[in-house]
């Protein structure tokens, strides 16, 4: 099951542990890097019960659990939180491995998620504006 070791790998890889973990009768916390994006990266501890009620409290949010598309680093916080809703909505994430339009066109679920970062959607907006000869 998970160790203290920060939690690495593929995407694949990141999905099935959490699976494993999230049905552990009793598993130890998650230690995740964070991304450094204020400082210094840092590993935190995550708790299943945190974890589920991120997830829970989102889709509740959002009106449901969905299928959710992953274009973020799988073993950041937020990457492993597009993939932990995934297992909690029991769908199969899409992760992006080309364009992100080919990735959102192979999502076959009946809600459909992403999440991003602010410097991601400037630059699906800015491409897109190319894409029709405008510019922000």
């Amino acid at each position: 099951m998970a160790s203290l070791r920060p939690v690495a790998g593929t995407a694949a890889e990141i999905l099935a542990l959490l699976r494993a973990w999230d049905a552990a009768d009793v598993p130890a916390p998650l230690s995740v890097e964070t991304s450094g994006s204020t400082g210094t990266p840092k590993r935190v501890l995550l708790s299943r019960s945190a974890m589920r009620a991120s997830a829970d409290a989102t889709h509740a949010r959002l009106g449901g659990p969905g299928q959710w598309l992953l274009n973020l680093p799988p073993a950041y916080v937020a990457g492993l939180q597009v993939l932990f809703r995934s297992v909690r909505a029991g769908t199969e994430p899409v992760v992006q491995a080309g364009s992100f339009e080919d990735a959102a066109a192979a999502m076959t679920g009946p809600r459909r998620y992403v999440s991003l970062v602010p410097t991601q959607l400037l630059r699906l907006l800015e491409e897109h504006l190319r894409g029709h000869g405008e510019e922000l």
